[in-house]
């Protein structure tokens, strides 16, 4: 089994402190949410800590795309760092409360920002402070629902004026992302009759074994930051199945793959997750050459909240009462990925997702693997 860091909030935030004690800087961060800090093992074979951090939901939001690798991921203060355990993408978002919460020059100076604001927001404050602190990107107006959204550029060297377009929403997204990231392209679901933007998928292709998925919510009167990204345990399945590809490589008898994902939300909102996140997969493992079986629904399961947790159907019913849910799915020699699904629709339902590094899930799935085996 794989063992993830769990601790209360205390104890996370004195962890915390102790590897980086600039955060100290943001005490108003620490009410706000929840933290969570687990470990990633580099290619080397160093370890490196890796920071995760959840705001409330603002009513604004600040998010930068920017290139790393472990070597030089450095946790920014009290921000949350988003990242590929393949090494690849990170994305940091900034969560801020108003205007003197921005960061340090030093830590947006030369960074390609996306910032996305609501309506209610003074657009042109933003503008400035974002150019004052030296960032570059672009800056959207999201507008109320059927009404066209301003594309602003925070580059200097713009002749023509700040504004570069007002287009609809899906058209504004998908410009916006071609400015701040090639590689990036944004795919928006519509509710039928009104036409109304619900929610809006973009997927980052870096490297070809290093695609990230990340979703957001957008409702008619908020675009709900706290969801990019935010999908728990979206980018822990498609590195479990690329992990998963290593291990049937290296040993041909292995428990097949089923991805199981709840959600607190209705049947017909993890339906709909359970098949985008289908069609994500299947997309991610047609690369890869593997064949995951099955991406079932589950329903309101008693485990704690965030948490990705790999197991045998056997053992995950011996433990969490999954019997009546996953038993009809799934016998005992398939291995079952559970995930919770923030409901996208509840403002409060922020949970998080323990990262853990490629190797790790490898490791984990070994001792699976031999069990099952071992054991029939």
């Amino acid at each position: 089994m794989l063992e993830f860091s769990r601790y209360n909030v205390r104890n996370l935030l004195e962890e915390f402190q102790r590897y980086e004690p600039r955060v100290c800087g943001y005490p108003e961060c620490y009410s706000a949410g929840t933290f969570v800090h687990t470990y990633c093992r580099e290619y080397l074979g160093k370890e490196v800590h890796v920071y995760r951090f959840e705001y409330e939901v603002p009513t604004w939001v600040v998010t930068t795309f920017n290139i790393y690798t472990f070597r030089d991921m450095i946790p920014v203060q009290g921000y949350p760092a988003y990242f590929s355990p393949s090494g690849g993408f990170v994305g940091r978002l900034l969560y801020l409360r108003n205007l003197s919460n921005l960061p340090p020059r030093s830590e947006v100076e030369g960074r390609c920002v996306l910032a996305i604001v609501t309506s209610r927001l003074s657009v042109s404050r933003l503008y400035s402070s974002l150019r004052e602190h030296g960032a570059y990107g672009v800056l959207l107006s999201v507008p109320k629902p059927g009404r066209a959204t301003k594309l602003i550029s925070l580059s200097p060297d713009i002749e023509e004026g700040p504004v570069l377009a007002t287009l609809p929403l899906e058209e504004a997204l998908k410009l916006a992302t071609r400015y701040v990231c090639e590689d990036l392209y944004v795919e928006c679901q519509c509710e039928k009759g009104s036409g109304r933007v619900v929610d809006v998928i973009a997927v980052i292709e870096g490297k070809k074994d290093s695609g990230v998925l990340l979703l957001a919510n957008l409702d008619s009167k908020l675009f709900c930051p706290g969801y990019v990204d935010n999908l728990s345990g979206v980018i822990g399945i498609l590195e479990f199945a690329r992990a998963y590809v290593q291990l049937r490589r290296r040993c041909s008898d292995v428990p097949s793959l089923v991805i199981a994902v709840t959600s607190s939300g209705s049947y017909s909102f993890y339906r709909r997750v359970r098949r985008r996140l289908w069609e994500q997969v299947r997309r991610i493992t047609d690369e890869c050459g593997i064949s995951i079986t099955k991406v079932i629904g589950v329903k309101a399961i008693g485990f704690v909240a965030g948490q990705v947790t790999v197991f045998r159907c056997r053992e995950a019913c011996r433990r969490y009462g999954l019997l009546v849910d996953v038993g009809k799915y799934v016998d005992c020699r398939e291995v079952v990925l559970v995930t919770r699904v923030p409901n996208f629709f509840s403002g409060t339902d922020m949970d998080l997702i323990d990262y853990v590094s490629v190797d790790s899930v490898i490791e984990g799935l070994e001792v699976i693997a031999r069990e099952v085996i071992g054991n029939g």
